[in-house]
């Protein structure tokens, strides 16, 4: 074993003792007034003797550690360790005991606050967080060969995190908003709308929520001009323009399936309103907000497709696909099916997240996936994916990264458009429109593609 001079290492035992001697255990005295005693009546504080603080700061902590790499590790035995290991304590309580009468406020302080999240992480690990519950669709909708067994289909569960107790309303039902009157208002101006260009040739109808309302100019945010995004759906979908459609917009911010399913039985579909093409974008909220599972979403969606079929048989029929959407602060799309990021204990792995943070983006590409396949087997439907316009991955001419995240420029929160993201997507729709229109692409995605069970 080699051998190295001895390290100014101070005797902690030594300096415990100093202390204590600095610092000794009165035993109880009665007091009485004296001319003597301290007229505040208050106890003088403690304060070190610069003797034991230079002592404290005299120690070699470098000697000490090259003392401990020069060990020959291979004649360490288990009696070797416990010595180092008692020692190191010994030296661990002395130091804290030091802070203790130095800091005694502050010291208590932050040991009461370690204390609490140590507690906290043994017996309460996953309090404020739920389990996560990975997409779950027992029917797999684009296996449905029509839209008569897509009335009959059964939904198997309607939350997404699991169980019954969510805000979650019934996607395949009509209902209206409650005690709303604006969006009442917002529906009468939309009535209106669809009467006035009912007798006219449409080119296109799109039916959504506040994605679609932007185009109106009437919704407004923290991330967008409504003047500006309005300017872009006059730019392609007005006649009387540059753009070469025509087309209204039939949109209210905040809308479920459900509310829109509503707003089209009762006035938004009047009966001379016939355009080539119906452009159905919802079910962001449905997910997002009423917290409705991947079945639920999809089979309203389904819904408000089949709906306009029976009505319009003639229309082609679009269905945008639910946009991305990270609750991460690198906007990084995060799919825990294929990361292992779990919470691991002895016996099992679950994966818990804060509400907040839970993460969609699985259930939104099952939606997807669903919506996707069932469009390839039905004449005059069609599927339109939105989501590679928002969507990139890091990497330059040596190496590509296969993590995507959602571009900021275009989703500021990751969740909501701007300006240039409404930009894009707009532009990208009216060349999907003029696909359909001028050269008769309905077949898009004619391949049948079935979600892995």
């Amino acid at each position: 074993m080699t051998t190295t001079p001895a390290a100014d290492v101070p005797d902690m035992g030594a300096l415990e003792m100093e202390m204590e001697a600095l610092n000794p255990k009165q035993p109880p005295t009665t007091t009485t007034s004296s001319s003597s005693s301290s007229t505040t009546g208050k106890q003088q504080p403690f304060v070190f003797p610069d003797t034991i603080i230079n002592k404290i700061k005299a120690i070699d902590w470098n000697a000490i550690l090259k003392q401990i790499k020069e060990i020959d590790v291979t004649k360490i035995n288990m009696r070797t360790i416990q010595i180092h290991a008692i020692l190191k304590w010994k030296q661990f309580v002395t130091i804290m005991k030091f802070y203790n009468l130095k800091y005694p406020i502050a010291f208590k302080i932050v040991a009461g606050v370690l204390g609490f999240f140590l507690l906290k992480m043994i017996f309460f690990p996953h309090r404020g967080k739920v389990k996560y519950i990975p997409p779950h669709l027992r029917d797999h909708f684009g296996d449905i060969d029509g839209y008569y067994q897509l009335r009959t289909a059964k939904i198997d569960h309607w939350c997404l995190m699991g169980g019954d107790d969510c805000p979650c309303q019934d996607p395949t039902e009509p209902y209206p908003r409650d005690n709303s009157d604006a969006w009442l208002a917002q529906h009468s101006h939309n009535k209106e709308k669809a009467v006035n260009k009912a007798t006219k040739s449409l080119d296109v109808v799109f039916y959504g929520d506040e994605i679609v309302d932007a185009w109106s100019g009437s919704h407004t945010s923290q991330f967008v001009s409504a003047s500006l995004v309005q300017s872009y759906f006059n730019d392609n979908f007005h006649k009387t323009q540059t753009g070469g459609f025509d087309a209204i917009v039939l949109g209210s911010s905040g809308d479920t399936i459900g509310n829109l399913l509503w707003r089209i039985e009762n006035g938004e579909l009047p009966q001379p309103l016939s355009p080539k093409i119906f452009w159905i974008n919802i079910g962001t909220n449905d997910l997002a907000n009423g917290l409705c599972s991947e079945e639920a979403v999809t089979l309203g969606i389904l819904k408000i497709a089949d709906k306009i079929n029976s009505m319009r048989p003639d229309s082609v029929i679009v269905i945008q696909s639910l946009l991305p959407r990270s609750s991460f602060p690198t906007g990084k799309i995060y799919d825990p099916n294929s990361t292992m990021s779990t919470h691991q204990t002895m016996f099992h792995q679950r994966q818990y997240y804060r509400r907040d943070r839970y993460p969609l983006w699985p259930s939104i590409k099952a939606i997807n996936t669903e919506l996707e396949a069932f469009c390839s087997n039905q004449p005059h439907l069609v599927y339109y994916d939105a989501d590679q316009l928002f969507m990139g991955s890091m990497g330059n001419g040596y190496y590509q990264s296969n993590e995507k995240q959602i571009l900021k420029e275009l989703m500021p929160d990751f969740a909501h458009l701007s300006n240039e993201g409404y930009r894009i997507m707009t532009e990208a729709i009216a060349g999907e429109v003029e696909n359909i229109i001028t050269e008769g692409d309905e077949d898009n995605y004619k391949e049948k593609k079935r979600p892995s069970k």
